[in-house]
């Protein structure tokens, strides 16, 4: 069987559009993905920063009380 042997009335250019849909609808999805991946990365670096943040306050407040310490010895 010859692909001419197929009766298909979809015109080429109809093809041609349905293929460019495709694949502005995956790049779009691929630019939705990395823009979640960037928010949730946005996300944990912040946490991490506050969770650094957090420990210096604590180990400035340690480094206080054992100089504390020395001084009353």
């Amino acid at each position: 069987m010859d692909l001419k042997d197929i009766d298909d009335p979809t015109p080429p250019e109809e093809y041609a559009r349905r293929a460019e849909e495709r694949r502005k609808q995956g790049e779009e999805r691929v630019l939705k993905n990395l823009a979640q991946d960037a928010k949730l990365h946005s996300q944990q670096m912040r946490a991490v920063i506050e969770k650094d943040a957090q420990l210096a306050r604590i180990e400035l407040k340690i480094d206080e009380v054992l100089e504390l310490l020395r001084r009353e010895r």
